[in-house]
């Protein structure tokens, strides 16, 4: 069988066979080119920063309150009667206004214990409270 040739014209139109590695190794080469230009080099600039007077950062005091199950309390690692939380609070406060309370409770202590503690706090003016807790492991 003899195929004709003439047949099938070609009229000069070839179909572009590029591989994709060359596709990528351009884009990337682009990427490369077009971000030099859009670098800055700030170094080269001449700031002068305004002056400010800020307030000092100082650390706030933080109040250890424990709680044990036997209901035995202490504040700052100092024995306490419960009668006297109220008073002792108090001073705390007129020493150091902006402290936090960290209470320390047992997790066998009575939970009226640990809300009687909150409650003082806040009424002699403690804003910042927090309950101790160890991390799961």
């Amino acid at each position: 069988m003899k195929f004709r040739k003439d047949r099938i014209k070609n009229n000069g139109i070839e179909v572009p066979t590029t591989s994709i590695t060359d596709i990528i190794f351009l884009i990337v080469l682009f990427l490369m080119v077009s971000a030099t230009f859009t670098t800055y080099n700030i170094n080269n600039l001449n700031i002068s920063l305004p002056k400010a007077k800020g307030e000092n950062v100082t650390e706030t005091k933080t109040i250890v309150i424990a709680i044990t199950k036997n209901r035995e309390f202490s504040i700052e690692n100092q024995r306490i009667d419960p009668n006297l939380i109220p008073s002792k609070l108090k001073e705390y406060h007129d020493k150091f206004p902006e402290a936090s309370i960290m209470i320390q409770a047992d997790k066998e202590a009575l939970h009226g214990d640990v809300v009687y503690v909150m409650d003082e706090s806040k009424k002699v003016g403690f804003n910042k409270l927090a309950i101790a807790a160890e991390t799961e492991e």
